[in-house]
């Protein structure tokens, strides 16, 4: 079980839009994952820390790692949708002026 998913959004930079942090089955906090945009498509990827080109963790079945992409995703959707509406930048009820 995937809970308390959070979303770090950070200016995008080749790529990384953000970091995600979870915890898995109410027993292990598991963060630094980054979220990058795909350049050909409006498609995410997770990437899973390392050092030493060796991973600190990653998910070993394709079941678990579709279960994180899901939750991740859908999360960063939620952000995404709420830094845009609460943008001064895009919304209607902001009037611009000239100095």
């Amino acid at each position: 079980m995937i809970s308390n998913v959070k979303i770090i959004l950070i200016y995008p930079k080749n790529g990384l839009v953000g970091f995600a942090s979870f915890t898995l089955n109410n027993s292990l906090f598991l963060s630094s994952i980054g979220i990058h945009k795909k350049l050909s498509k409006e498609e995410y990827r997770l990437t899973y820390p390392q050092k030493n080109n060796k991973y600190i963790f990653n998910p070993i079945t394709k079941e678990l790692s579709k279960k994180i992409e899901k939750a991740i995703f859908a999360e960063y959707k939620n952000v995404i949708s709420k830094k845009s509406n609460n943008d001064r930048y895009n919304n209607s009820e902001c009037t611009s002026r000239k100095i």
